[in-house]
C-alpha cells in the first residue's frame, strides 16, 4: 500500500549493512510510529488510516536519500537505515526534518483536517550495538522513550 520496503526485506539489508560494514564505519537504524494512530482509525475510519499511512510513507521517501533502506514494518510501524552519514548529526538531523515535516502537513481526509506526529527511537552503530538485533531494540527503547515523554505531564 505505502511502496515501502516490508519488514523481511528491511531485515535482510539490515544484515547486509551489519556484515559489509568496516572499521571506522557508521550507521543509523531509526524506529518510529505515529502517534495515536489507533485513534485515527476509530475516529475517522480505516480508510482515513490508510490516507494517513501513505502521506507518512510519500514525507519519508522525501526526507531520506535514496541509498538508505525506507521501510513500513506493518500498521503504523516504520523503521529506516541511514546509511554512510557524515555524522550522528546527519542521522539526527533527517529525524528532525521527518518530525517537522509531519508536523507542518496534516493529512485531509474529505472534510476533516488529521494532525500527526511521529515518534523516532535512533541506534547508531557500532557504539550503540554493533548487531542487527541489538540495534532494533536500542532504537525502539529509545522510541518509546520519546512517546513516554510526550505523554508525561510538564514539568512544573
Amino acid at each position: 500500500m505505502t511502496g515501502l520496503v516490508n519488514r523481511r526485506l528491511f531485515d535482510l539489508e539490515l544484515a547486509q549493512t551489519v556484515s559489509q560494514s568496516f572499521p571506522g564505519q557508521s550507521f543509523g537504524v531509526l524506529v518510529m510510529d505515529i502517534d495515536a494512530f489507533k485513534a485515527i482509525n476509530d475516529n475517522h475510519g480505516h480508510v482515513a488510516g490508510d490516507i494517513v499511512l501513505k502521506h507518512f510513507a510519500k514525507l519519508m521517501r522525501t526526507t531520506f536519500r535514496s541509498g538508505d533502506c525506507v521501510s513500513r514494518w506493518g500498521g503504523d510501524e516504520f523503521a529506516v537505515i541511514v546509511r554512510h552519514p557524515t555524522s550522528r548529526g546527519d542521522v539526527d538531523t533527517a529525524a528532525k526534518r521527518l518530525r517537522e515535516a509531519v508536523l507542518e502537513r496534516p493529512v485531509n481526509v474529505g472534510a476533516a483536517e488529521i494532525p500527526i506526529s511521529v515518534s523516532v527511537g535512533i541506534a547508531y552503530y557500532p557504539e550503540d550495538a554493533d548487531s542487527m538485533t541489538d540495534l532494533y531494540s536500542v532504537a525502539d527503547a529509545r522510541m518509546y522513550e520519546a512517546k513516554r515523554r510526550k505523554k508525561a505531564p510538564p514539568a512544573i
